[in-house]
């Protein structure tokens, strides 16, 4: 017997088709929620010890995901009683079951499903009756779903938002170190938008809590966005996918190291530790001698072997800041500038080597050890006004390798004045700025040759303008400070929950060791100028 055959009896038979038809119903809505549940997660996920309190986080995407599953057996449910009433009320042919099925389908999904030539081996006046059917049919199904789009309809921006949210623990036992560091400033604001509804912080997956702010931060260009929260409770940190430490090194001072072994120890080992750094480690280490101790999965400071990059500045060739020659000479009154505001707390003989400086050459010099005020300080108005000068002494506070800070990166390269720069060698700092851009303290036997060179340039402007020509092949940027919410969008590619980075200590690290004579080591004092030379 043929298969047009059998299909025809099958049909003539009333009540048997609807056992079948039922029975192809159900054996679709459980096909369909069984694979809604492996992708998002419920099925089919592998364990691991520690790992139990996933279950827990992230309150708001679990729930969505139960509302879809729900909306979605309640739409086969519906669908299931039409179409037992239609056969109910008439008689049902093959092809009306082919459609009826394809109806169940458009409404389960928005995908476009193609039926084909549904009327195969029927009689002429069936075709064309089919076909009248057919075109009805598919008339009232695009209905269906133009007014299920409607009644589901989201804003532009619901509609781009990520379904992946990682959430970033910042371990601080209090607020208030937001509020008294310059470069946390902006995160103290973002903290306090996080709890306004119409604020871009705001974000109704992410659960808010008394104790903390929850701010959202939206990370183009990644997989998932950063829930971020100041917190010291492990209650929450143990729900964190990863978890800042030494952001506030002062609060938790002498108990680090401590500290970051038992959170290594005790948290899930889904929990990454990053150890987080934007001073040197001669002022770390001065601050808490215990630093070399602490206890991390990976690392987020401005030193390049980094496990997570996060410099001051950065030099991106292949994006030209200028496309003609220009004469950075014109305009420029003023051949050298200094601002500093930190005089005494300095790890080699800034202060002296400055004052003799000015005894061979006269310049300007601002701030707390200048002699000229501008205000408000470090501010971008006193940055501009440095324009009208040639050089800029770029000295950092202490010898280190790397330690590029916005001395050079926004007072000089990027406010057009070429840095006199000092603090690691001079390779470190080719490693990281733009070619033949600075001059570097080592590169004379003494401050008077520096001087004649300084006066050399200052009478030619070709030689001067070639400072600049880096500008036609890249370009400089500021990334720090200040710490922006965004920044910390880039931990995101290490926050894998089935990875296991082996625990390391700071003191191992290349950032720790990357100052002159040792990481561990007194201020300079009154007269160590005698006793100092250049790093080269």
């Amino acid at each position: 017997m043929s298969l047009r055959r059998i299909l025809h009896h099958l049909c003539n038979i009333r009540i048997g088709i609807k056992s079948v038809l039922l029975l192809i119903l159900a054996c679709l809505a459980i096909h369909t929620v069984f694979l809604v549940l492996i992708r998002n997660g419920y099925l089919l996920a592998s364990r691991r010890p520690g790992d139990a309190i996933d279950k827990k986080r992230d309150v708001a995407e679990s729930s969505e995901k139960h509302s879809n599953i729900s909306s979605l057996v309640k739409s086969l449910h519906d669908g299931e009683k039409e179409l037992y009433a239609d056969i109910k009320s008439k008689p049902v042919s093959l092809n009306e079951i082919v459609r009826n099925l394809a109806h169940l389908a458009s409404n389960r999904s928005t995908d476009d499903y193609n039926t084909g030539d549904e009327s195969v081996g029927a009689s002429d006046s069936e075709k064309a009756s089919d076909q009248s059917q057919h075109h009805d049919d598919e008339k009232h199904v695009k209905e269906s779903v133009t007014e299920r789009a409607k009644a589901v309809e989201k804003t532009p921006e619901e509609l781009t938002k990520k379904s992946c949210i990682r959430y970033v623990s910042i371990y601080s036992p209090r607020m208030a170190p937001f509020h008294y560091w310059r470069e946390y400033v902006n995160l103290e604001q973002a903290f306090k938008e996080a709890k306004e509804v119409n604020s871009s912080r705001y974000d109704s997956r992410i659960v808010q809590h008394r104790e903390f702010p929850s701010m959202f931060i939206e990370c183009p260009g990644y997989r998932c966005d950063v829930a971020l929260r100041p917190t010291a409770d492990e209650r929450f940190l143990a729900r964190s996918d990863a978890v800042m430490i030494n952001m506030v090194p002062q609060e938790v001072r002498y108990k680090m190291p401590k500290l970051s072994e038992r959170l290594i120890k005790n948290l899930p080992r889904r929990v990454k530790v990053f150890f987080y750094a934007m001073e040197c480690p001669l002022m770390m280490s001065h601050w808490d001698d215990t630093l070399k101790d602490i206890q991390y999965h990976y690392t987020m400071t401005y030193h390049s072997d980094s496990d997570v990059y996060f410099p001051y500045g950065q030099y991106v060739p292949g994006e030209p800041m200028d496309t003609e020659v220009k004469n950075f000479a014109e305009n420029k009154t003023g051949l050298l500038v200094w601002t500093a505001s930190n005089c005494n707390k300095t790890f080699w003989p800034r202060l002296e080597w400055v004052r003799n400086l000015e005894k061979l050459v006269d310049f300007d010099t601002y701030g707390k050890c200048g002699k000229l005020t501008c205000l408000p300080p470090l501010s971008p108005i006193c940055t501009r006004q440095q324009r009208v000068y040639k050089f800029y002494l770029a000295l950092e506070n202490a010898p280190c390798d790397e330690y590029v800070s916005e001395k050079v990166w926004t007072n000089s390269l990027m406010t057009g004045l070429v840095p006199i720069v000092y603090g690691g060698r001079r390779e470190a700092y080719e490693r990281v700025l733009p070619p033949n851009s600075f001059i570097h303290v080592s590169d004379f036997a003494s401050q008077q040759e520096l001087v004649d060179y300084l006066k050399m340039i200052d009478k030619n402007d070709n030689l001067y303008n070639e400072f600049f020509a880096w500008r036609r092949e890249g370009r400089v940027e500021q990334v720090y400070p200040d710490l922006y919410p965004e920044s910390f969008c880039r931990v995101l590619p290490k926050l894998s929950k089935y990875s296991s980075p082996p625990v390391k200590k700071i003191g191992d690290s290349k950032y720790f060791q990357s100052c002159r004579g040792g990481p561990v080591r007194n201020r300079t004092a009154q007269g160590d100028i005698h006793n100092w030379s250049p790093w080269r």
